[in-house]
């Protein structure tokens, strides 16, 4: 039953990633160095519409891996398949079977939270 729930970590930490700005801010208040980080909060106050540490990112330099960390779905596998290289040591062969089914469940999970944001979001008429 653990092995199954896997997802829902992969699900959280994409949806952390993808669309909050807790890692820049974060960095921020422990110093850690990002690249484009004091760019991004300065381009953050200006800037009138919302717009995410890694989508920023994205704009200044267009390389594979920030390509990678942006995608929800690729990112979504990376995740899975390294929570599950994990849990292999613990549980066996036998995590090595969840991988596809908790990629799955992890990619609707984290597409649901995202239109749950959204519809919290809206403001009622």
């Amino acid at each position: 039953m653990i092995l199954f729930l896997l997802f829902t970590i992969s699900a959280a930490l994409i949806f952390i990633l993808l669309e909050t700005d807790a890692l820049a801010e974060y960095a921020t208040k422990l110093r850690i160095p990002l690249p484009y980080l004091k760019e991004f909060m300065e381009y953050r106050k200006t800037a009138s519409g919302v717009i995410h540490y890694i989508d920023f990112l994205g704009l200044k330099k267009d390389t594979f891996f920030v390509r990678l960390i942006g995608c929800a779905v690729c990112l979504s596998f990376v995740f899975n398949f390294f929570i599950h290289i994990i849990a292999y040591f613990a549980y066996g062969w036998v995590a090595v079977f969840y991988i596809f089914p908790n990629f799955i469940m992890s990619c609707i999970t984290y597409f649901l939270l995202k239109i749950l944001s959204r519809l919290a979001d809206e403001q009622p008429n």
